[in-house]
């Protein structure tokens, strides 16, 4: 049986054929012939009638909730299977998608990134520092994200090592017996004025026989420390 080249455009065929180039990228309903069942056509795929093949639902439901809190549920392409066809979708996150920025099928330019639902390109040198913005404190600085001249980058977050008692003087220096010690001008030191850290706790060294006067000095038996 003689078949006519397939075009874009529709092509009638004997009066009684209709037939439609199948786009999958623009995600078009398949081949379409008048009258019949869904068939297959050698080097085409499979065929609907004029009327259509009936829709089956893949995946997340369009309506209904089905998605899980801060997700959407969006349409990614069909296929037409089993005589039916088959619509896709996806839970989405129109923060994040680049494919579905915004709203469901937005999908962003080359050299963009999707930032809370809005295309922003970051290819440009210190725009966003090639990302989604600067965090944990940091600003842009000469394209990429550093920390305020006062404080320092410790695993990805600002802080001031003067005054932290988790990283104390330098990144991950964390002072003992937190609650009774604190970090001041980088240094860790007891809360309680007079009393010294000995072995990872506070002490009074006017009082404690085992470090009187300094750490580790221990009084000989039968004297106190005084």
């Amino acid at each position: 049986m003689y078949i006519p080249a397939f075009t874009a455009e529709f092509a009638l065929y004997r009066s009684t054929v209709v037939y439609r180039q199948f786009d999958h990228a623009a995600g078009f309903s398949n081949i379409a012939r008048a009258g019949g069942e869904a068939a297959a056509m050698p080097g085409v795929g499979p065929i609907c009638p004029i009327g259509g093949c009936p829709v089956r639902v893949e995946g997340c439901k369009p309506t209904g909730g089905s998605c899980p809190e801060g997700e959407s549920c969006c349409y990614v392409g069909e296929q037409i299977s089993g005589g039916y066809k088959n619509e896709y979708y996806t839970c989405t996150n129109l923060n994040t998608s680049p494919t579905s920025c915004g709203k469901c099928g937005n999908s962003c330019e080359f050299g963009e990134v999707c930032c809370n639902g809005v295309c922003v390109n970051t290819t440009s040198v210190g725009y966003n520092c090639n990302q989604c913005g600067c965090t944990n404190g940091m600003t842009c600085q000469s394209g990429a994200c550093q920390c305020p001249s006062e404080k320092t980058n410790c695993s990805g977050y600002c802080t001031n090592t003067n005054s932290d008692p988790g990283n104390c003087g330098r990144c991950g220096n964390a002072c003992p017996d937190l609650g009774n010690t604190m970090c001041q001008n980088g240094a860790c030191q007891c809360m309680t004025s007079g009393d010294i850290i000995c072995d990872g706790a506070c002490t009074n060294p006017y009082g404690d026989s085992r470090n009187c006067g300094s750490c580790g000095n221990v009084c000989p038996p039968g004297t106190c420390c005084s």
